[in-house]
């Protein structure tokens, strides 16, 4: 990987004076991704052992959720993440600022992937010599860090670490890069998330 590439793309409201602490969190999550074979992916069980054995309350687990996969026009993906996002564990976002930010890296799929924060896999090989034939199945995960600013008194701000996967029976990767905006091919949609409380005093390890 590239010192330019970023592993998660963020999305954040926090203020200015809160980059000291985003920058630490970021040091804390990305060893958490991790290659296997030649795939990048985030590896979830070794990044909870990190949160329950960091020493102090500087980050806390205040949530987990993932949802059953779903099947979704690839056009409607944006939409259906940014509610599932915002809701899920009540992270206070604007729905319509994320929903505009997911849209612009679902629809340049090349460029999340040049940019490290998405990873192409293969789920499936398929077996075309079958009768009928066993379409291949692949997919992406995409990594993605929402930020924002608490609604209590509390001065912790809320973190959301999330991983966004998509399936579908297309052979290639170059398949996937002609799915725009109009597209609507069924995709099946699996999201990860995990909701922490972070300190402005956060350091990593």
């Amino acid at each position: 990987m590239s010192t330019n590439q970023k592993v998660f793309e963020i999305f954040s409201t926090l203020p200015p004076n809160l980059e000291p602490a985003t920058d630490e969190l970021v040091k804390f999550i990305s060893p958490h991704v991790k290659s296997k074979g030649d795939v990048k992916l985030f590896d979830w069980v070794s990044f909870k052992d990190a949160i329950d054995n960091y020493p102090g309350v500087d980050i806390v687990l205040e949530g987990y959720k993932s949802p059953d996969p779903s099947k979704h026009p690839f056009n409607e993906l944006p939409s259906v993440c940014t509610g599932q996002l915002v809701e899920s564990l009540n992270m206070p976002l604007p729905k319509e600022d994320l929903a505009a930010f997911l849209k612009q890296a679902f629809n340049d799929l090349s460029s999340a992937k040049e940019g490290g924060w998405a990873s192409f896999k293969e789920i499936s090989p398929g077996d075309p010599g079958k009768r009928p034939p066993i379409p291949a199945v692949t997919g992406w995960e995409f990594r993605k860090l929402l930020l924002a600013e608490s609604r209590s008194r509390s001065s912790d701000f809320p973190a959301l670490v999330v991983t966004t996967e998509f399936a579908s029976e297309l052979s290639k990767v170059e398949d996937w890069y002609q799915l725009d905006q109009a597209s609507a091919k069924e995709v099946t949609l699996s999201i990860t998330m995990m909701k922490l409380g972070v300190s402005p005093s956060f350091q990593a390890p």
